[in-house]
């Protein structure tokens, strides 16, 4: 995920700078007819890209803050819909068991904070993040919830500190 992350930030980046480019030159030189004609179509080709490129990088950076994938955030879409088409049909009938609610339920939420969810595509080390290197830290199996605690968490939770009181190394 961090280098199509990266493809969408440096191609919506170069199409900006080609069109800021594209522009400074029509607007500066004098060229012939032909070129100005075959130079404003590339503009347009750019535009279109870049067009595209940019919402969609927006739309991954908002993925990533949520720690979420394009078919988890669809499936909630899904989900919603079936939750609204739901409410209309208990509102008409009123008879929904317990056990339909506990298999409509959500799953667990991998949203662990802004900082960690992008640490957990981008990297622990935030100035090798736009730099297409490394990869996530884990073994690619098992993710952090949202409702586990962090060792770190654990201990601060429980009041205990690994580290001595008195000063002392030993």
């Amino acid at each position: 995920h961090k280098f199509f992350y990266l493809f969408l930030l440096y191609g919506g980046a170069a199409c900006a700078l080609f069109n800021i480019s594209i522009v400074q030159l029509l607007v500066h030189a004098s060229l012939p007819m032909l070129t100005k004609f075959l130079l404003v179509g590339a503009e347009g080709l750019g535009a279109l890209l870049g067009a595209i490129l940019t919402p969609l990088f927006a739309f991954h950076t908002w993925l990533l803050a949520n720690n979420m994938t394009t078919i988890e955030y669809m499936e909630g879409s899904v989900r919603r819909r079936k939750g609204e088409e739901a409410a209309v049909q208990k509102a008409r009938d009123e008879e929904m068991s317990e056990s339909e609610d506990e298999v409509n339920g959500a799953p667990p939420s991998y949203d662990v904070g802004v900082y960690s969810n992008f640490s957990s595509v981008l990297g622990e080390t935030p100035l090798l993040w736009l730099i297409p290197v490394g990869g996530p830290p884990g073994d690619g199996l098992t993710f952090p919830t949202a409702h586990q605690e962090t060792p770190a968490q654990a201990a601060v939770a429980t009041g205990i500190d690994d580290r001595r009181c008195d000063g002392s190394d030993a």
